[in-house]
């Protein structure tokens, strides 16, 4: 993750077509030289040369194609990508495609291209958590303060990523657990960290460490349910990442949803 975002290019943002068709016409009678042309209207030499030759394609006074995504938008998910990075939830480029996937789908923009992968894709990547970052998060993530976008803009994507509601913050596993509350338990391994979430079933007797009754998830969703056979653990303080709000059932009672983003959580099917 850089530190300082910069647009690489300002493509068809700098200039307008009648600059355009203004510095072609300088060029064309040999008025001024294709150099000072391109540095006085602020075009790229490649563009007004393709212009000009013809090189890809036929002659136009086409603009060619803009960014699909407007600029501000773009610089909006680098910052809010920096501040995830920032508090141990860096994603991975994958995961920075998908995010964008969805903010193109859900706004129905027209593109060249082809977004292959849904979003619950993400639960399938392993996640590049700094764990030595979460462990040390105690207050909540700081809010994106632009209100220009629509409600399905990149804003909402990246602020639903950071919202409070994840945990109910980490400062919670600090205090007394009780039985029937919801966790999420980390266990580390040499290459990769899995969750799993799981409810308060007891304690033991000599350390009053909880004994968490693990549900399992569904492929390719955040919906949950119960295995055939009981799958239980007694956990230490120290693998809990944080403290769930209870779940919402379904009809039948045989699974259930949190309201809580999982983004960057490796949880295992």
């Amino acid at each position: 993750m850089v530190r300082i975002y910069q647009r690489k290019t300002e493509r068809a943002t700098s200039y307008n077509k009648e600059q355009l068709q203004q510095a072609l016409e300088d060029v064309r009678p040999g008025k001024t030289i294709l150099h000072t042309a391109s540095r006085n209207c602020a075009i790229p030499k490649t563009t007004m040369h393709n212009h000009l030759t013809g090189v890809r394609g036929k002659k136009n006074d086409s603009l060619g194609r803009g960014p699909v995504i407007h600029v501000e938008h773009e610089r909006k998910l680098a910052e809010g990508l920096k501040t995830l990075k920032k508090w141990g939830f860096g994603l991975s480029k994958r995961e920075v495609l998908l995010i964008v996937s969805d903010f193109v789908t859900q706004n129905n923009i027209r593109t060249p291209f082809l977004f292959t992968h849904s979003s619950d894709d993400l639960s399938d990547i392993d996640p590049a958590l700094d764990d030595d970052s979460l462990d040390e998060l105690s207050d909540i993530y700081p809010p994106l303060d632009d209100d220009s976008l629509d409600n399905d803009s990149l804003d909402d994507l990246v602020e639903d990523i950071l919202d409070d509601d994840m945990g109910n913050n980490i400062e919670n596993v600090k205090e007394d657990f009780k039985s029937g509350q919801w966790l999420v338990v980390k266990y580390t391994g040499k290459k990769s960290v899995k969750y799993f979430i799981g409810t308060i079933v007891g304690f033991d007797e000599e350390n009053n460490n909880p004994t968490v009754k693990f549900a399992k998830k569904k492929n390719n969703n955040y919906t949950f349910y119960w295995p055939d056979n009981d799958d239980t653990d007694t956990v230490s303080r120290e693998n809990i990442a944080m403290i769930l709000p209870d779940p919402a059932e379904n009809r039948r009672g045989k699974s259930f949803q949190f309201n809580v983003y999982f983004i960057g959580l490796n949880f295992v099917c």
